[in-house]
């Protein structure tokens, strides 16, 4: 059996240690599995090198002295067979294994998810939240808010309305003004109704998949007149929003009962 080149390897120093393990976050920077086995708390894992510490005959061999090499900014963490898969990667490449890990490890710990591709080409997935329907009991306070608040806005129409009439206005004007006041009364009665039957709304929720988040995803419905004010962008048929970062962003499908996945999009708004 060869035995592996050995020459000059020391254990690596406190510093380098500490960071390679930490910022590994103890998974593979490639596969991004964990090494560790919880059930056995067996470790698998190689301490691989960017710039190749002996082997003059893969592209990623610098001359270099070997304490620039086993230093930990030319260190990262992989799985035996992962470390051989890469044997033959460019410099380049490598670095950006490392790079990439430790930048998802640290965001993905902050709650900054940048989530990655799941398989290749057309067959490439994105982290996804599922929508349940969830009951809403009725609130009552709201309702009376509501009805007073049109009870107030009716009685100054009244009033308006007895203004413009011994004022002898334009026949559209006291048309309209007719029409505003069915409508709010219409209202009036729709909100009494509710408070008397106390019904519950149905709506569709998720749980946040961003790490560190422990958000709910409410979908948000676009509205013409609301959208046009607030010069926000909410595309049919609507996005999810998680409460506790809108950043947080997800689609939403045009008919929940056909499909209730919400894939991760990066939506403006």
């Amino acid at each position: 059996m060869k035995k592996k080149n050995t020459k000059n390897r020391k254990r690596l120093d406190d510093r380098d240690f500490k960071l390679l393990w930490a910022l590994s976050g103890s998974f593979c920077a490639l596969c991004r599995e964990p090494f560790i086995d919880m059930d056995t708390l067996e470790c698998t894992v190689h301490q691989a090198h960017i710039i190749s510490r002996h082997d003059t005959n893969v592209p990623s061999y610098r001359d270099i002295p070997i304490k620039e090499k086993d230093k930990y900014e030319n260190l990262f963490l992989l799985h035996p067979t992962c470390h051989e898969k890469t044997k033959y990667f460019t410099l380049e490449e490598l670095q950006a294994i490392k790079t990439n890990h430790e930048k998802h490890i640290r965001d993905t710990l902050n709650g900054i998810y940048n989530p990655y591709p799941i398989g290749n080409g057309k067959f490439a997935t994105y982290p996804h939240v599922v929508y349940y329907p969830k009951e809403r009991a009725f609130n009552p306070f709201n309702a009376y808010v509501a009805l007073f608040s049109i009870a107030i806005f009716n009685i100054l129409m009244v009033f308006f309305f007895i203004y413009i009439i011994k004022e002898k206005w334009e026949i559209n004007s006291v048309f309209l003004m007719s029409l505003i006041l069915i409508t709010s009364i219409m209202y009036m009665i729709k909100i009494i109704s509710d408070l008397k039957r106390r019904p519950v709304t149905i709506v569709h929720e998720a749980k946040c998949i961003f790490s560190g988040c422990n958000g709910e995803v409410s979908i948000i419905r676009p509205s013409p007149i609301y959208d046009g004010i607030s010069k926000r962008n909410i595309p049919e048929p609507g996005i999810g929003i998680c409460n506790f970062d809108y950043t947080h962003t997800f689609t939403v499908p045009k008919n929940l009962s056909l499909s209730n996945r919400g894939d991760y999009h990066q939506f403006k708004i």
